[in-house]
């Protein structure tokens, strides 16, 4: 698989960071700020970084364990299988997404105790995120207290 257009270049950005920061440090006399000015900037660009590997997850595990119903693209097979691109369900509450995971719906099998919440968590938020759907993200202790 291509790795996804906004990762291509993570490993470029964080070398032009390091670059910034020795010279912004060689500048600055004052070794604290230095030290503080390269962890607040360490802190801001890791943050992103957890949540593109988050997606990354979320697309492993859509791919592994819903691709061949749902599809690779997230339209489904009519009549049989429900798209999942632009679906009144994945688009509103996340809460909800959760529950058919949880309990199963239709044919659609029940995935509680076969993956944990924080997986669970992952592959929701990359389909409510996925294609043309947007949507907010919920966190494995949300999905926790459902159970």
């Amino acid at each position: 698989m291509l790795p996804h257009p906004r990762h291509r270049n993570i490993g470029t950005l964080l070398l032009l960071l390091i670059d910034s920061l020795k010279l912004r440090a060689m500048r600055i006399a004052d070794p604290l700020f230095t030290i503080n000015l390269i962890l607040t900037t360490l802190i801001s660009t890791l943050l992103p970084l957890k949540i593109l590997a988050a997606e990354e997850k979320g697309e492993r595990l859509f791919l592994d364990n819903c691709a061949e119903c749902h599809q690779v693209d997230g339209k489904g097979i009519p009549g049989i299988y429900p798209a999942l691109d632009a679906n009144e369900v994945v688009s509103g509450s996340g809460v909800d997404v959760a529950l058919v995971l949880i309990i199963g719906r239709g044919e659609m099998p029940s995935f509680r105790g076969s993956i944990l919440p924080e997986e669970m968590a992952a592959v929701i938020n990359y389909v409510r995120n996925a294609w043309s759907n947007s949507g907010e993200l919920i966190l494995a202790g949300t999905i926790e207290s459902l159970q």
